[in-house]
């Protein structure tokens, strides 16, 4: 296992609201990581983009726990964890960690991971753990009575239904033969109060299967339609409930992670926003439509100190009415009227003389990746 160094003994707790968010290929290269990742982790983009996601890794974190992750999300299921990461500088923290992979036409193609902050007790809690699995006193995967509980539990729900349906019958026809004379009242007595145990006993375990684990998966649903997807499923089931459980985390963090990426985008947005606001140049941007959707403090103030000499040109010209208007406000130069513009691939640059003040622009197309 890779040991990163250095490691001090200071912890840095991620912020309450904080997400950390990344993406990665099939081998674990890092390909997309969000700012609250960088800020935490003290690598800036450049150091965290193409290489592998054990750069944070932490020498404390046990080699069984990641194997448990590998494990778990090469089959195609969501892995939960609470992590000890290392900072550039050698500095932790804690995160709990939600992987679930990425896939595309049914073919897997790489993992995203949303992480929030751990509560105290969760951080204890993976303490203990993590020096019990290092002493070998401790196993990720059950074993005796504990493995004996997680047949019993992932025990297909059909198959329970069926048994509990054939509980009942079967104590149903042994009360129809005692109440027929077949049995004397004491085993007619007991053969009640045997089917009334059973029937409770199965009904509780109907309960603790299956309609306790619907009523959480359902709570959860609930929290998510109200924009809530922090709030983590805990999952570790293999049966159908286990598969529903499996599906609402998988949800959860691809949501979240959606969620983060927009709020991602939004930020860097607005700070493209702000510098443009504050720069000396005129800056205006029209949308695919041609609509004019921003205008810059500079520009704004420009038109201000000419607005009466451009109205001997253009009718009605406003420029506080710039913003929602059609670009053909300014069609007295045939460069920046909407046909050329949606025709645009390249930078246009030109002058022009409108009501008596010369003006020189420089018009840019805007293009996404396609």
């Amino acid at each position: 296992m890779k040991i990163n160094t250095p490691v001090t003994q200071n912890e840095k707790e991620m912020q309450t609201g904080s997400i950390l968010v990344s993406k990665t290929d099939l081998k674990g290269i890092i390909t997309y990581c969000n700012q609250d990742f960088i800020d935490i982790s003290g690598f800036n983009s450049h150091e965290l983009i193409g290489k592998n996601h054990n750069l944070v890794r932490h020498p404390d974190m046990p080699v069984e726990a990641f194997k448990d992750l590998w494990v778990t999300v090469k089959q195609g299921l969501p892995w939960s964890g609470i992590v000890k990461n290392r900072c550039k500088n050698g500095d932790y923290y804690w995160e709990k960690a939600n992987v679930t992979p990425i896939s595309g036409n049914g073919v897997a193609t790489g993992y995203m991971s949303v992480r929030t902050r751990p509560t105290d007790a969760e951080i204890d809690g993976a303490r203990r753990l993590y020096r019990a699995l290092d002493a070998g006193t401790a196993s990720l995967r059950p074993k005796g009575l504990a493995k004996l509980k997680t047949k019993i539990v992932n025990i297909s729900v059909t198959k329970t239904i069926y048994a509990a349906i054939a509980g009942s019958l079967g104590m149903q026809m042994l009360v129809d033969a005692a109440l027929s004379g077949g049995f004397n009242l004491k085993s007619l007595l007991a053969t009640v109060a045997v089917g009334v145990v059973v029937t409770f006993l199965m009904g509780q375990l109907l309960k603790g299967l299956v309609t306790n684990p619907l009523e959480n998966i359902s709570k959860k649903l609930e929290r998510m339609s109200e924009g809530v997807f922090f709030d983590w499923i805990e999952t570790g089931r293999t049966d159908e409930i286990g598969q529903l459980e499996n599906a609402v985390k998988t949800t959860q963090v691809k949501l979240g992670f959606d969620v983060m990426d927009s709020q991602e985008i939004t930020r860097k947005a607005l700070r493209s926003q702000s510098a443009l606001d504050n720069v000396d140049t005129s800056v205006m941007i029209a949308d695919a439509e041609q609509q004019i959707i921003y205008t810059n403090a500079a520009l704004v103030n420009m038109f201000n100190a000419i607005q009466v000499a451009m109205g001997q040109d253009v009718a009605n010209f406003n420029v506080n009415n710039l913003i929602g208007s059609d670009m053909d406000v300014f069609s007295f130069e045939p460069n920046l009227s909407s046909q050329a513009l949606a025709r645009m691939v390249s930078t246009v640059s030109g002058d022009v003389l409108v009501g008596g003040c010369a003006l020189r622009y420089t018009a840019n197309p805007i293009l996404d990746k396609q």
